[in-house]
Formats: C-alpha cells, structure tokens, sequence
C-alpha cells in the first residue's frame, strides 16, 4: 500500500497535479492547482464549479443530453 499513497501524494499536490493534467490534457482534480498550465476549457471547467446548480452538456456525448 506504501507506493500507493505515494503516488497518490505526488500526482495530488497542487502543482504536480496541474503539471500531469497538462500532459494529458486533462483537468487537474484539484482547484487550487496552479493556472499557468491549464488551458481555456480547463479554465472554464473549473471556473463552472464555482457557480451553483450549474450544468455543462460533455460535447463528446453521442446521444442528447436530458436534464427532464
């Protein structure tokens, strides 16, 4: 279990989190990661959580999106 955490330690800090993320492309997990690598839609990922009962349609959806 030790290397698990570790990893879990390191991939989840603020600023290596932000940093694996902008390899992969991908939205950091956490919101207090660092700004200066994240891209516009990540930016406005996590600018959307702030904001209460907020919905965002995933484009990459292959069937509508209902919210009935």
């Amino acid at each position: 279990m030790g290397t698990e955490f570790q990893m879990a330690s390191i991939a989840v800090e603020p600023v290596k989190n932000a940093e694996c993320a902008s390899y992969e492309r991908s939205t950091p997990v956490r919101v207090d990661a660092p700004e200066d690598k994240l891209d516009v839609c990540n930016k406005l990922i996590l600018d959307s959580l702030e904001k209460d009962n907020f919905c965002m349609l995933n484009p990459l959806l292959h069937q509508p999106y209902r919210l009935d």
